[in-house]
């Protein structure tokens, strides 16, 4: 098997069924070789960019890994910006693009895309040989998955013209994972949020990585804690009775008095940026526990840190605190937004947000 018959085999192994990109001289025999395999169905769009958004947006509306390709050089030049709002965004991606710089010297396309991945916080990989594209694939899949760090996989020109013997071998490549909090961490957590007159877990992205609704709800109930998202994570925790729904000023006016009132948080894959805290206006004086895989209080991702401080609570007899906590019905909140005044005057049409609940209602 040919190199770039390899990459749409080890993508079809990834489960991926859907390609965007912008074809060019270094992608169009793998993208030509996966729509006549039916591997994966593809999007060709217009411009570098639109391909590398297309896949960040497909990735955050999917909960599966976007994948898109563009040519080298110039082309991933393009595609540089949406890549910047990618990982700012943790939008979960593969970009697959050609070798550059390439093996002709003194061409015009060359650019150090190594360089500008490390430069603007992306990863980056290279396929030296056709041998290296599965494991190099499943090694970038595995880092977009743990953390939502846009992957950027470099494939050389040898390695889309080799010969392979095996794909699927090299798919079990794994990434290391970080250790679990302390349980020294996870003990003062536990003591911090049993002992809070108004817990508060707040979900960022990280959260919706690492899948762990089940157990954040769990701990949740075993607090009484009342529960909140950022905004790259709206509604990760809809139904729940306690949900405040988003953190920051653009949260509805019952649930901002709300959660002004939170004493302890517990802030799971969430920077806590200006404007998740309001620029200052919630949590000044709030004791906030980060959890995330690079840093914060609770090392680790969300799953692991919230069975360690279910188990944590257990062995204390922590009983819930939601005997103390106020829990507004959905209904009010949204009634609390309805009921701002904005200045709305009825000759001026329908108020806007009227025609969303309608829809709402109907949809």
């Amino acid at each position: 098997m040919k190199g770039y018959a390899a990459i749409p085999a080890a993508l079809r192994a990834h489960d991926v069924s859907v390609v965007f990109a912008m074809l060019g001289g270094t992608n169009v025999a793998w993208i030509a070789e996966g729509v006549r395999t039916r591997a994966f169905e593809f999007f060709n769009t217009r411009h570098e960019e639109t391909a590398v958004v297309a896949a960040a947006s497909y990735a955050i509306a999917s909960g599966q890994v976007g994948v898109c390709s563009v040519t080298r050089g110039p082309g991933f030049a393009n595609s540089i910006n949406a890549l910047v709002a990618a990982v700012a965004t943790h939008a979960p991606l593969v970009l697959i693009v050609g070798a550059s710089p390439s093996r002709e010297a003194d061409s015009a396309l060359n650019l150090d895309q190594e360089k500008a991945c490390r430069l603007i916080g992306a990863g980056f990989h290279h396929a030296v040989h056709a041998a290296d594209i599965s494991s190099v694939l499943s090694h970038a899949f595995e880092r977009a998955r743990w953390d939502g760090t846009p992957q950027v996989v470099s494939t050389a020109d040898e390695s889309i013209e080799g010969d392979v013997s095996n794909v699927a071998g090299a798919l079990s490549v794994g990434v290391s994972r970080a250790g679990g909090p302390s349980r020294e961490s996870v003990s003062s957590a536990a003591e911090l949020l049993a002992g809070a007159a108004a817990p508060l877990i707040i979900a960022g992205r990280g959260a919706v990585l690492a899948d762990c609704r089940s157990e954040l709800v769990a701990l949740a109930d075993a607090l009484g804690a009342r529960v909140a998202t950022t905004l790259l994570a709206n509604c990760f925790f809809a139904g729940h009775p306690r949900n405040l729904g988003l953190s920051g000023g653009w949260g509805a006016p019952l649930a901002y008095e709300l959660l002004k009132e939170a004493d302890a948080v517990l802030a799971v894959g969430a920077s806590m940026n200006d404007f998740t805290c309001d620029f200052g206006g919630l949590y000044g004086d709030s004791k906030v526990i980060r959890c995330d895989v690079d840093g914060g209080e609770l090392v680790g991702d969300g799953k692991a840190v919230a069975l360690a401080l279910l188990g944590e609570l257990s062995a204390r007899g922590v009983e819930p605190a939601g005997e103390r906590l106020k829990y507004p019905s959905e209904e009010k909140i949204r009634e609390s937004v309805r009921s701002v005044d904005l200045g709305h005057a009825p000759e001026r049409g329908m108020d806007i947000r009227s025609v969303y609940t309608m829809f709402d209602e109907k949809l």
